[in-house]
């Protein structure tokens, strides 16, 4: 979705009706959306893979992603 959106800002000289800030800023927004998400799906999957290891490794791995994501949310 970035190279998209980088395509996009590139080529606003063009006078494309479809290439519009509105139209860029959708783009981006939605690129940032699924990074976003796509960052939260590896790092759940990091304790779900310890599961393999016992219930007490997954314990400890959501716990310690728990307080990974806070640090991360609360500290930029």
């Amino acid at each position: 979705m970035y190279c998209i959106a980088g395509f996009m800002i590139e080529i606003t000289d063009v006078n494309d009706p479809k290439v519009t800030p509105e139209t860029v800023t959708e783009v981006l927004n939605h690129g940032a959306l699924h990074y976003t998400m796509g960052m939260r799906g590896f790092y759940l999957a990091v304790p779900t893979a310890l599961w393999l290891f016992g219930p007490v490794w997954l314990l400890g791995g959501a716990l310690e992603m728990i307080w990974v994501l806070y640090r991360l949310d609360r500290t930029a």
